[in-house]
C-alpha cells in the first residue's frame, strides 16, 4: 500500500532564528521587514527544508520524504496503518500541517516525483511520457538539450541510452554546427519509441541476492542492478553514461 502526504505552504511552516532573520530584510515602500518564516525563492532554502524533514521523520519504516511530498510504504494494510499513523503523529510532534486535499491514503498505486508506483515496481508516468512523446522536432542546441533533459529524466528506462542517442549529442559539441540530418531525425524517433516500450524497474529486494552487470567500450560505460530470484530476474535500475 502506499500513501502519499502534502505538506501545507511547506517552507513557511519553518520558523528562522532571530540571528538569521537580518539577512531576509526586504525593504518596502512602507520600511523594512524581516521574514520570521523560511521564504519560498531562497537558493538555500531547499536543502535546509530537505535536511530538516530528513530529521523529523528519521527512524519512521517505509517514509520517504522530498521537500512538502512524503511518501508512506507497506506491505499489507496492518502495517500501512501503522506506519501512516506513527507519520501523523510525528507531523503533530513537530506541529507541520499537511494539506488535505493533496493527500492520498491507502492506495494500491501513486504517482510520485513523475514515476508511477506499485506493488510490481517503478513505471515511467503516462502523463511524463506522453510530454516527450509529442515533443516537436528540435530547431537549435537549446530546444534539444530540452528534450534530452526530459528524456534523460527516464534514462534508467531506456536501455543503452547514450549509444541511442550518440548522433543527438554530437550536435551538442560546440566544434559541430547545427545540422538536423536524417540519422539524427530517425534517433530522435527511435528515442521516443523505446521509452514507449519500456518496461517496469522491480522494487529493490535486500533479501535476494544482487548481481551487479558492468559494460564498458572507449567512449561509453553502463550498468544495472538485477536482483536474482529462483523464478525470475529483473532490473531493479540501469545506469548508461558517457
Amino acid at each position: 500500500k502506499f500513501s502519499k502526504i502534502d505538506l501545507n505552504q511547506a517552507y513557511l511552516q519553518m520558523h528562522v532564528e532571530e540571528q538569521s532573520r537580518e539577512l531576509l530584510t526586504i525593504n518596502t515602500h512602507k520600511g523594512l521587514f524581516q521574514y520570521k518564516r523560511l521564504p519560498f525563492g531562497i537558493t538555500s532554502a531547499p536543502s535546509l527544508f530537505q535536511q530538516a524533514m530528513d530529521q523529523i521523520l528519521a527512524g519512521l519504516p517505509g517514509v520517504v520524504c522530498y521537500l512538502d511530498d512524503i511518501l508512506v510504504t507497506s506491505t499489507d494494510n496492518e502495517s500501512h496503518l501503522q506506519n501512516l499513523d506513527a507519520t501523523l503523529n510525528r507531523l503533530k510532534e513537530y506541529g507541520l500541517r499537511v494539506r488535505k486535499e493533496k493527500c492520498e491514503f491507502f492506495q494500491s498505486a501513486v504517482e510520485y516525483l513523475g514515476h508511477v508506483i506499485d506493488a510490481s515496481g517503478l513505471h515511467t508516468s503516462p502523463s511524463k511520457v506522453k510530454a516527450i512523446v509529442d515533443a516537436p522536432t528540435p530547431k537549435n542546441v537549446s530546444q534539444l538539450r530540452s528534450f534530452l533533459g526530459l528524456l534523460n529524466y527516464y534514462g534508467r528506462f531506456i536501455p543503452n541510452i547514450a549509444t541511442l542517442l550518440k548522433p543527438l549529442h554530437k550536435l551538442l559539441c560546440h566544434e559541430n554546427s547545427w545540422r538536423w540530418s536524417t540519422e539524427c531525425q530517425e534517433t530522435f524517433k527511435r528515442a521516443k519509441e523505446t521509452l514507449l516500450k519500456s518496461k517496469a524497474l522491480t522494487h529493490f529486494d535486500p533479501a535476494l541476492p544482487i548481481q551487479l552487470a558492468c559494460d564498458a567500450s572507449p567512449i561509453w560505460c553502463g550498468s544495472c542492478f538485477v536482483p536474482h530470484h529462483a523464478e525470475w530476474s529483473r532490473e531493479a535500475d540501469r545506469i548508461c553514461f558517457k
